[in-house]
C-alpha cells in the first residue's frame, strides 16, 4: 500500500477524526471496501502533484487532496506512461542543471587559475625589469657606489629619483650588476618556460 492510498483510506475513515479502536478498524474496513469498489470501476485516473512535489499516479481521484494537484488524465495506461515522461522530463531537468554547475565550477576554477598566473607572471616581470635596472644602474654609476657598502641610492634614468639597490659588499660593482642580470635573465626563462608548458 503507497503513502498517497494509505492517507486516502485514512481520510475516507474519517481522518481525524477521534474514533475508538474498533471504530477506527471498522471505518477503515469500509474505506477500504469503497475503494476497492472504485477500482472494479475506475474513474478516470490522474497524475497527482501534492504539496512535496513528487508525481504519483492513482486510477481514481483522491478525496483527501484538492482537484487541482490530481487533475484528469488519460487512461491508465496512457497515464502512467505521461507520468514516467514527467518523471523523464524532471530527471533530465535536474541532470542538465548538475551538469551545468559543474560547468560552471570548471570554468571558475580555470579562470582563478589563469588570473593567479597572470598575476604571478606580472610579479615575475616586475622583478625582472627591476634587478635589470639594478645592473644597469651600477654600471652606469660605478664610480658613486663605495667600496663594501651594502646598498647604494643612485638616480634613475627617466625619473632622476633615487632608487635603493642593495648590494653583496664581497663582490665588486660589476660583479654585483651581473648578479641582477643573471637574476632577471632567470626571472625571464621561467616566464618563458611556464608559458610553453601551458601552450
Amino acid at each position: 500500500l503507497s503513502p498517497l492510498m494509505a492517507a486516502e483510506l485514512v481520510h475516507r475513515a474519517g481522518g481525524a477524526l477521534p474514533l475508538l479502536p474498533e471504530q477506527l478498524a471498522g471505518s477503515l474496513c469500509a474505506a477500504t471496501r469503497e475503494v476497492l469498489g472504485i477500482l472494479g470501476s475506475p474513474d478516470a485516473p490522474r497524475i497527482v502533484t501534492p504539496a512535496a512535489g513528487e508525481l504519483a499516479v492513482s486510477p481514481f481521484p483522491l478525496s483527501h487532496l484538492a482537484p487541482e494537484v490530481q487533475p484528469p488524465s488519460p487512461p491508465l495506461g496512457e497515464a502512467i506512461l505521461g507520468w514516467l515522461a514527467r518523471l523523464e522530463t524532471a530527471r533530465e531537468a535536474a541532470e542538465r542543471r548538475q551538469r551545468a554547475a559543474r560547468a560552471i565550477r570548471t570554468a571558475l576554477r580555470r579562470f582563478e587559475t589563469r588570473a593567479q598566473k597572470q598575476q604571478a607572471d606580472l610579479a615575475g616581470a616586475e622583478a625582472a625589469d627591476a634587478d635589470q635596472r639594478a645592473g644597469e644602474l651600477l654600471l652606469a654609476h660605478k664610480g658613486a657606489v663605495p667600496p663594501g657598502a651594502t646598498a647604494v641610492d643612485l638616480p634613475d634614468f627617466e625619473s632622476g629619483l633615487a632608487v635603493r639597490v642593495a648590494l653583496d659588499p664581497a663582490l665588486p660593482v660589476v660583479a654585483n650588476a651581473e648578479r641582477y642580470f643573471r637574476r632577471a635573465r632567470k626571472a625571464r626563462h621561467a616566464r618563458v618556460t611556464s608559458h610553453a608548458a601551458a601552450a
